[in-house]
């Protein structure tokens, strides 16, 4: 459950429709009734992005949007895309924000991987197999 919520605070999906794991059920928006779209995430994350999101933990919960984000392209059959988009996303990122000769320290990686987890409550003892 604590998982679903997540996701779901993360991507503006619905908890309920994460929860009931079947990819042949189309994913709708946490009204449970508006179908969720591409255009739905970009809604949600520009929403986020305005300010109505956290500012603490903010790169965890965005690990997490990233992780949602792939599990529901692969949901729908769209992986290949998907996993093409956050290989360029990453070259951005890396040309706006760093050298290719940078190296960040891996306990530094650790740190915000487990926050992300944390975060999503995918950390070892806190979910069940249920979630």
């Amino acid at each position: 459950m604590k998982s679903a919520e997540a996701l779901s605070k993360a991507t503006g999906v619905s908890s309920d429709w994460l929860l009931k794991q079947d990819p042949k059920i189309p994913p709708v928006e946490i009204d449970n009734q508006t179908p969720y779209t591409r255009l739905s995430f970009d809604q949600y994350a520009n929403r986020n992005s305005q300010g109505m999101q956290p500012a603490s933990g903010g790169v965890a919960e965005s690990l997490v949007s990233v992780v949602s984000s792939l599990l529901l392209a692969e949901m729908s059959g769209r992986a290949s895309s998907a996993k093409n988009d956050l290989w360029a996303f990453s070259k951005m990122m890396t040309v706006k924000y760093a050298s290719t000769r940078q190296t960040v320290d891996p306990q530094i990686v650790e740190k915000v991987l487990g926050e992300a987890m944390r975060v999503s409550g995918w950390v070892s003892g806190e979910t069940s197999t249920d979630e």
